[in-house]
């Protein structure tokens, strides 16, 4: 199996499992598509918009500080939290480098996936 974002994002549009994210994300999301990737805004809105209507969207009442090289990674951590997600997933290195918060393990996608073939 792929472990690209994209894969990841396919799986997630199928159905295969539920994602957590925050408004906060989103928004986040949708810069980092533009600034970065310099994807459209068309395709921009349409990702989001998939998004909003495939995962969970929670919006955490509680405020971590638990990574101090890069706060903004916290909000990862609130909407986890507050979507009581099984995993965190992602690329970050502040993040995988904590290894869980408060029992849910965090990993790379490739890792994730390795999970989800192991089930399907």
């Amino acid at each position: 199996m792929a472990e690209s974002p994209g894969s990841f994002l396919d799986l997630v549009f199928l159905g295969s499992f539920l994602l957590v994210t925050s408004p906060v994300l989103l928004d986040e999301l949708e810069e980092k598509l533009q600034l970065k990737f310099k994807v459209s805004p068309e395709d921009v809105d349409l990702i989001r918009t998939r998004l909003q209507i495939n995962a969970l969207v929670v919006k955490p009442g509680i405020v971590l500080d638990i990574v101090g090289d890069d706060p903004d990674d916290n909000r990862v951590l609130e909407a986890a939290l507050a979507g009581e997600a099984d995993y965190v997933v992602s690329g970050d290195r502040h993040l995988l480098k904590l290894g869980s918060v408060e029992g849910i393990p965090i990993l790379t996608t490739r890792q994730f996936m390795d999970i989800v073939e192991a089930v399907f």
